[in-house]
């Protein structure tokens, strides 16, 4: 096996960054010592909900709340003194009826005690009761699969850990908490001899290095393999795939080693998608760099390969060549200079047949470099080669931009709704149809399509801009709403949005929702017993269609107060009684619908996490509604959160993300593996988010834009539309991810302040920023 030099190794220093003493300026200080506040309030409640379990043990001779009781203390014991913990469970276990819906949960915490306690067998045969039993949840299975893997593990009965694994990853996607079972599986089958499928599986653990644990741990192991000799350890030789290295690649924002580890790696020999271990091609290498967006070192080995084909007599690959070095530039945002060699590809090989695409990149550097006519021209010619939808919008768009309405209008009324991009929809074409009349001095047609839109999308992000722009459109008087669903009664409701807007604070009666069913009840117990993960379980899990009258929703938004789960949040909407089934069309009748229905929008809209949301807010001086807006659009107020990318929690923050923002705001305490905490991730994205309206002169819109795409992304299109509005710079935005996000956003925080205050509309759109901070580095 080839030595891996040392030196590379070495720049994998220990993942944890070292946190300042000093704090930058007053602003970051407050949004560390608004976060202390809440990890100690954290603390004390659930030290209180441990001493508050002691008492009602001395407290009670009731059975049923002796049991539950014994659940929660054997709960909360597991980790301090699991011994302890079997006790309190095995008392617990008072009823083993096969429809006591309490005796599975007791079962699996038992079995979790007894392996915490060195009681590996007592664990692996209740893990192998709980797997063998039929007519369980999902939820409970996937429990039952890792405790019988962690057990039979211990056991060293490593065939039935393979076995076990497989029958967990056929069923159950992967997720963080479950990575610890790829680690031991990785060790079983290894021990059973079984190296292809081991390496393979550490393969997949270590993409997500260097962000948890067991990432880490795959990946030293894959590094400690490729460095010794294989033969002494009686393994088959280990080098690093293709494959596995592109994935590794899009994490070297996160720490900057990986891409010198990898620039040095492609030196060496590795498997290819062919299985075939060999040294790249010094085409493959720049080709690998360029698409693992290493794009200063992709043009550097380019330029090398095009100097090298400049003195061959025949030159064949030359114009490959200029192309990539034209499209890494423009990769790079550098548009000047992608511009020239486009243009040296265009002179020199004029009949050749990637003109299209080589066009439409040239439209793209032009676009960038805020000359919309010009690109204009060379969207036309690729599509004169080759038609394209995209293409033919950026057409439209590049003739709109350069003031070309009427031409821009020929187009729209030729194409219609087609014109427009994957992802948009009618009422797209219709704002901007009215903006070019109305650009065209043709007010009384501008106006006409303005209303059309008010009557027919009012609940669109572009309602909201007509009624911004054009307040006088708006009329006086409603219309009739016409609302499904049944009567109403006066307590539901009410008490529902209370709890979901965060208004009450006293505790609840839990006992209520027992006369619902044994379901509920259960999730009532396990509140109780301070099992929420495996409540929230259950309450997922409730048939909502069967939640048919006001009282059984207030009920279960008791529950999921209690919880943290915003669960009825995401079902209103479908509720037989509820009258969001049936939402208005016309801007003015949604209006009055979100008067006359408050509490049913402040369900739907909650103000989630308001005990953190709050005080965070007022410290940080963000609006909580953006925070919200925000929260909605990420995460839909899911704590658990997590994106393909590695994003974590209620604000979706990368890991990189939340590094830099600990260093600037000094947090001592920063964890990486704590960003699915509501406190830490709403303070981190409260505290991103301020900075960056900050930075932008107060916009949201570009704000939140540079939230999703990234500061260094709109800072670029804030130069490729010089002049634009706030509407035609969202328009203007390249990713088609963040262009949807911006007005999925920014609709929710209208939304947000409608139903929470008295604010109809946005007063006005607020102004582009003439220049940005000079000198200041956003992230």
């Amino acid at each position: 096996m080839y030595g891996l030099p040392l030196g590379i190794a070495l720049w994998f220093l220990f993942f944890f960054v070292m946190i300042p003493n000093s704090k930058a300026s007053s602003r970051e200080g407050d949004a560390v010592d608004v976060l202390n506040q809440l990890r100690k309030e954290e603390e004390e409640r659930n030290q209180t909900k441990v001493d508050t379990a002691k008492q009602g043990f001395l407290n009670t001779s009731v059975a049923e709340d002796l049991r539950i009781i014994n659940l929660g203390r054997g709960f909360h014991s597991l980790e301090t003194n699991p011994k302890e913990a079997v006790k309190f469970l095995t008392e617990s276990q008072t009823s083993k009826a096969p429809d006591d819906p309490l005796r599975i949960v007791i079962q699996y915490y038992l079995g979790q005690a007894y392996l915490k306690s060195g009681q590996i067998a007592q664990a692996a045969k209740i893990a192998e009761d709980l797997v063998l039993e039929k007519n369980v949840q999902d939820s409970f299975e996937k429990l039952a699969l890792t405790l019988a893997i962690e057990a039979n593990f211990e056991l060293k009965d490593f065939k039935k850990v393979i076995e076990l694994f497989g029958s967990y990853t056929k069923k159950f996607s992967f997720s963080r908490k479950q990575e610890a079972l790829a680690q031991l599986t990785i060790q079983a089958l290894e021990k059973k001899g079984e190296f292809e499928k081991s390496l393979d599986l550490a393969e997949e653990l270590a993409r997500g290095y260097p962000t948890t644990p067991e990432s880490r741990w795959a990946f030293y192991h894959l590094l400690d393999l490729s460095c010794k000799d294989g033969q002494k350890q009686k393994k088959p030789a280990y080098y690093f795939s293709r494959r596995f290295l592109l994935y590794l690649a899009k994490n070297a924002i996160i720490h900057n080693g990986i891409s010198e580890f990898i620039t040095n790696i492609i030196d060496m020999p590795i498997r290819h998608n062919d299985l075939k271990v060999r040294v790249m091609t010094e085409d493959e290498k720049a080709d690998f760099l360029y698409r693992a967006r290493f794009y200063r070192e992709a043009l550097a080995k380019t330029r090398e390969l095009y100097d090298i084909e400049k003195h061959k007599p025949q030159g064949s690959l030359m114009g490959s060549y200029l192309f990539d070095l034209g499209r890494i530039h423009l990769r790079m945002f550098e548009p000047m200079m992608a511009t020239m060699y486009f243009s040296k590809f265009i002179a020199d090989y004029p009949k050749s047949g990637s003109l299209p695409l080589v066009y439409e990149n040239m439209a793209d550097a032009l676009r960038y470099s805020n000359a919309p006519k010009e690109s204009g021209e060379f969207y036309r010619r690729s599509l004169e080669k080759k038609e394209n939808s995209l293409i033919r919008w950026q057409n439209f768009w590049s003739l709109y931009r350069s003031k070309q309405y009427p031409q821009a209008l020929d187009l729209l009324e030729r194409y219609g709704k087609s014109l427009f991009r994957q992802g948009d929809d009618a009422v797209t074409a219709e704002y901007w149809h009215g903006r070019i009349l109305e650009n065209l001095g043709k007010h009384a047609e501008a106006a006409s399509i303005y209303r059309r839109i008010l009557d027919e999308s009012g609940e669109s992000f572009y309602a909201n801009l007509v009624v911004t722009r054009k307040p006088q459109l708006i009329r006086s008087t409603p219309g009739t709403l016409q609302v499904e669903g049944t009567s109403r009664s006066p307590g539901g409701m009410a008490l529902a949005a209370k709890l979901m807007s965060g208004q009450l604070t006293e505790p609840l009666d839990l006992d209520a929702t027992k006369d619902l069913g044994p379901n509920y009840k259960m999730i009532a117990d396990l509140l109780k017993a301070g099992l929420k993960d495996v409540a929230s379980v259950q309450l997922n899990s409730l048939n909502w269609g069967k939640i048919n009258h006001e009282e059984a929703f207030a009920a279960v938004s008791r529950l999921s107060y209690y919880l943290r789960d915003y669960l009825p949040s995401r079902k209103i909407r479908y509720i037989g009684f509820s009258p969001l089934r049936s939402i208005p069309d016309r801007w003015e009748d949604f209006v009055s619908h979100q008067s006359r229905y408050n509490n049913d929008w402040k369900v739907y809209y909650p103000y989630a996490y308001h005990q953190y949301v709050a005080p965070i807010s007022q410290k940080i001086k963000v609006s909580p509604f953006l925070v919200l807006s925000v929260m909605r659009a990420e995460s839909f107020y899911r704590r658990e959160a997590r994106s393909g990318v590695g994003a974590e929690g209620l604000m979706q923050l990368m890991p990189y993300t939340a590094m830099k923002i600990a260093t600037l705001i000094g947090d001592q305490d920063f964890n990486i593996l704590h960003l699915d905490r509501p406190e830490v991730n709403i303070s981190y994205g409260a505290y991103y988010l301020d900075r960056l309206l900050r930075y932008y002169g107060g916009n949201p819109f570009l704000a939140v834009a540079a939230y999703n795409g990234g500061p260094h992304a709109v800072n670029h299109w804030l130069d490729s539309c010089k002049g634009c509005s706030v509407d035609e710079f969202v328009e203007s935005i390249s990713y088609r991810e963040t262009r949807r996000y911006v007005r999925e956003v920014m609709k929710n925080y209208i939304n947000y302040k409608r139903i929470y205050t008295d604010e109809k509309y946005l007063v006005k759109l607020p102004e582009m920023p003439s220049q940005l901070p000079d000198g200041e580095e956003i992230f």
